[in-house]
């Protein structure tokens, strides 16, 4: 990765003598933090996205179905949800896209770091009210009103509640969440809790009300999954195990052909460490032959059978196999 734009040059003149003066040890540093340091690249934030991409699909797929049910429960009928694909955008891009007035929720979820957007569009709010009160009513007009009622305010306040909820249980299978809402605004240009240079996980459901199409976005900066990448990624190992039967192939085929160790058992016996150490030159150890033999490869006892002698030579007739090797080589019933 390039370092041009991440260093000024003088914090490069002052990292290169604190190198050179002592001040500052690589070798030291990397020893220190060797178990703990993660690869990050600081050009390119999508690449943390792309990991724990399908972990983010399952998680919206879960919250809609969670939105769904408490949605019926609030207006005693079925609500049309379609959730969007997952995008990476840049926040000012996402920012210029949405329209005054919406509800824009600051929210946090710890253990993730730094605040969110929960974010629900006026055509949305507009339709639930309508159908809260029996609806079908008006139809929505983006030049009806330049900002929220009374009644489109206490629904923002419902729906922040359905949605923590919602949350919570969407992102159960991978990591325990708190919702926390920490401010709210209605005009998106206004909010300056999330730095204008950051990229954005952009998870978007459309409802579709009376005919009234609406969208609940939840934008959550990338850097928010740093400090719980290795979880997410294990959890993601865990559901998803990644299987390439070629490398399983050249793993196979390697092992075949890999050289073990084998040693022919044909007794073993137990002595004090007084006993050892008492024992001397010409001393006769009594040993109790069994009859067969352990042939043991890397300490680990596979196989045993008769042991004697063939066409000259120490052999072992293999009798039966001690392990189960369900994908074993074809075996051979004399050795």
């Amino acid at each position: 990765m390039s370092s041009e734009g991440l260093l000024s040059q003088d914090e490069l003149e002052a990292l290169m003598e604190s190198v050179a003066d002592g001040r500052l040890s690589a070798a030291r540093a990397h020893a220190a933090f060797d178990d703990e340091v993660r690869p990050y690249d600081l050009s390119n934030p999508d690449n943390v996205l792309a990991g724990i991409l399908p972990i983010l699909q399952t998680v919206q797929s879960r919250l809609a179905h969670q939105l769904g049910v408490a949605i019926y429960e609030l207006l005693q009928r079925d609500v049309e949800l379609q959730p969007l694909e997952v995008r990476a955008e840049a926040y000012q891009d996402f920012v210029a896209r949405l329209k005054a007035p919406c509800a824009v929720n600051v929210i946090g979820l710890a253990p993730m770091a730094g605040p969110g957007l929960l974010i629900f569009d006026h055509p949305l709010v507009f339709a639930l009210v309508g159908a809260y009160f029996g609806g079908p009513g008006t139809q929505f007009s983006e030049l009806s009103r330049p900002d929220f009622t009374a009644a489109e305010l206490r629904m923002i306040q419902r729906l922040d509640g359905l949605c923590a909820r919602a949350l919570a249980s969407a992102w159960k299978p991978y990591l325990p969440v708190h919702f926390e809402l920490l401010g709210h605004e209605v005009t998106p240009h206004f909010v300056t809790a999330i730095n204008l240079a950051e990229t954005l996980a952009v998870s978007a459901i459309e409802l579709t009300i009376d005919g009234t199409r609406g969208t609940l976005c939840l934008a959550l900066p990338v850097s928010m999954f740093e400090p719980v990448r290795g979880q997410l990624m294990a959890s993601l190992a865990r559901e998803h195990p990644v299987r390439d039967e070629g490398l399983r192939r050249l793993v196979e085929a390697g092992l075949r052909d890999a050289q073990v160790e084998a040693r022919c058992v044909l007794a073993g016996f137990e002595l004090s460490m007084q006993e050892l150490l008492a024992l001397r030159v010409g001393d006769v150890v009594p040993v109790d032959i069994p009859p067969q033999a352990v042939l043991a490869v890397d300490g680990v006892s596979v196989l045993n059978g008769d042991y004697g002698t063939t066409q000259g030579w120490r052999a072992l007739k293999v009798d039966r196999w001690l392990v189960d090797l369900n994908d074993a080589a074809p075996r051979r019933t004399e050795s």
